[in-house]
């Protein structure tokens, strides 16, 4: 693996726990959570 590699899944990784966080102080059920990390996904892909 190189650098980058691993530079991008830690980047992912820190994405989904941010998004698992917000989505927890929300209250938010699992399945709201996994649309909004997915909208939220596509969204930063988009942007590229």
């Amino acid at each position: 693996m190189t650098i980058k590699t691993v530079m991008i899944r830690g980047m992912e990784h820190s994405f989904w726990m941010r998004a698992k966080i917000a989505a927890l102080r929300k209250r938010q059920t699992m399945a709201e959570w996994m649309t909004e990390a997915i909208r939220a996904k596509l969204r930063k892909e988009e942007v590229k």
